[in-house]
């Protein structure tokens, strides 16, 4: 049916509000980020582990291994430090930073989107996935350095195109150097995006002027490989070593050749943790994400060669280190590709809306691109308080209840939030204990208590609550000691919990 000059009219107007909505989406996964920062919510196992290496070493310890089996790159840690010299030790403070990192990456990212997609109205689903991704708004607000992994490989990508190889004055070509340089010590997986930025800038050297050009590039590129071979020997390598890091990795490594049903498997599983930390977990959204992702590549190679090595070869390049066993593909670890994902994806919408004629299918592909995306829900933080464990509401719950007498027993994942609450925070005053037992990680509560000869009060405190299966553990042990002790209270939280037993007369 030929459009009428009323369909044309509403045509316009709807594709003036999806180029605005654009902003839209960008401030509401602005606000949601730091909706969640203000809940403040308690630190967790790994968060307290990191910001006591922050608090105990000195600037000079950060660029060697870090203790309570923790890793971050040495330039965010002298960040964070700074930052609590200067503010305190509260845990926004500590968070402040990949809060920054999260919104300027944001910001830069609906910049790159508007660089990168052609179709003005489109641009508005790659920002979206971004802005209301919920690992993205978690990571947000946690003392760890994977939003300002994102916000490097943006910046990176960004630069890239605004100084693309013809543009590149010497000024430039020295900065580029620099930044690659300290990137890596910034963060660690940039080295995949350096790698695809390398690629890029030598594409567009030898299409320009041959040969010479790639030898007058290398220098740059031969700073960045020599960066992150002293990063990488000084403190990845050791890492490498240890067995039972690799060992906790391994399902999360790409199989290099994978010759029956469960490698191939496993490969897949794998794999799809990239698609699943960028558009969902759906069968809807594997299916349509796949489609869209390989539509998005073939456009490229059509049309767009550098940007495609730009996009995908830092893609190929940590799934070529993760077959090797070298990185893991976790997906908080994976996380920093999702913006070159992104944007393929957002490629790939390009060529489904220029490839398609009738109308009816148009909106049938709009319409399951809706679906996947009303499932992104991290819109739901406007309303939901986002935990994973509140060991601190456990801490202050026993602190005001628990009589001097009574014996504290902590769960060993629980110690690393105690010792950040009760010496460095603030507020320590709310979360100390007379008699405190430090559980040792292979501790059973009913053979401690038996040693301690039955005290008349007892208080125990679990961390770390992550499943059903350590919750019924925790359940287990308190039941045991029933058969002398009644249970008197009992405070839950999210993934933590407390119990005060009284000796049986």
């Amino acid at each position: 049916m030929p459009f009428t000059s009323d369909n044309r009219k509403w045509s316009t107007w709807l594709q003036q509000f999806l180029i605005r909505w654009s902003l839209g989406v960008l401030a509401i996964g602005g606000l949601l980020r730091i909706i969640v920062y203000f809940q403040n919510r308690s630190l967790f196992l790994d968060e307290a582990n990191l910001a006591l290496n922050i608090i105990e070493k000195s600037w000079p310890a950060f660029f060697h291994n870090l203790d309570y089996q923790q890793y971050a790159p040495p330039l965010f840690l002298l960040l964070e430090k700074c930052s609590i010299q200067a503010l305190g030790t509260h845990e926004m403070v500590f968070r402040f930073l990949p809060l920054a990192f999260s919104l300027i990456g944001l910001w830069l990212f609906y910049k790159l989107a508007n660089h990168t997609l052609q179709i003005a109205y489109l641009r508005w689903i790659p920002v979206y996935l971004l802005a209301l991704s919920p690992m993205m708004i978690q990571y947000a607000s946690e003392i760890k350095q994977y939003s300002s992994d994102v916000f490097c490989t943006i910046l990176l990508i960004y630069i890239g195109l605004c100084w693309p190889y013809s543009l590149l004055s010497p000024t430039k070509k020295i900065a580029l150097g620099l930044l690659g340089i300290l990137v890596i010590w910034f963060s660690m997986p940039s080295v995949f995006i350096l790698f695809g930025l390398g690629c890029y800038y030598f594409y567009q050297a030898y299409l320009d002027k041959g040969y010479t050009a790639l030898f007058k590039f290398s220098p740059i590129v031969a700073s960045w490989v020599i960066s992150f071979g002293v990063y990488y020997f000084s403190i990845l390598s050791e890492d490498l070593l240890k067995s039972y890091l690799v060992d906790y990795h391994r399902p999360y490594f790409l199989p290099l050749l994978p010759i029956n049903q469960e490698e191939w498997f496993s490969w897949f599983k794998v794999t799809s943790t990239l698609l699943r930390t960028s558009i969902g977990g759906t069968i809807l959204a594997y299916f349509v994400g796949t489609l869209l992702f390989f539509a998005g590549i073939f456009s490229l190679f059509q049309k767009r060669k550098a940007l495609l090595i730009l996009l995908v070869f830092p893609i190929l390049a940590t799934l070529v280190a993760s077959a090797f066993e070298r990185y893991s593909l976790m997906p908080r670890l994976s996380l920093f590709l999702t913006p070159c994902i992104l944007l393929i994806l957002g490629v790939g919408v390009e060529k489904y809306w220029q490839i398609t004629n009738k109308r009816w299918i148009k909106v049938l592909g709009m319409l399951c691109l809706i679906l996947i995306l009303s499932n992104w829900k991290g819109y739901q933080y406007f309303w939901k308080k986002f935990s994973w464990e509140d060991s601190r509401e456990i801490l202050a719950y026993t602190t005001k209840n628990a009589h001097s007498q009574d014996v504290i027993y902590l769960s060993h994942a629980l110690i690393p939030a105690y010792r950040y609450y009760s010496e460095y925070h603030p507020d320590q005053a709310k979360f100390q204990f007379n008699q405190v037992y430090l559980a040792k990680w292979d501790d059973q509560a009913s053979f401690w208590v038996s040693e301690q000869q039955n005290p008349a009060g007892l208080w125990l405190l679990f961390s770390h609550l992550i499943n059903q299966s350590d919750q019924k553990e925790v359940g287990n042990q308190v039941e045991q000691l029933q058969a002398d002790y009644t249970l008197e209270k009992h405070f839950s939280a999210v993934g933590a919990a407390a119990f005060y037993l009284k000796k049986k007369k």
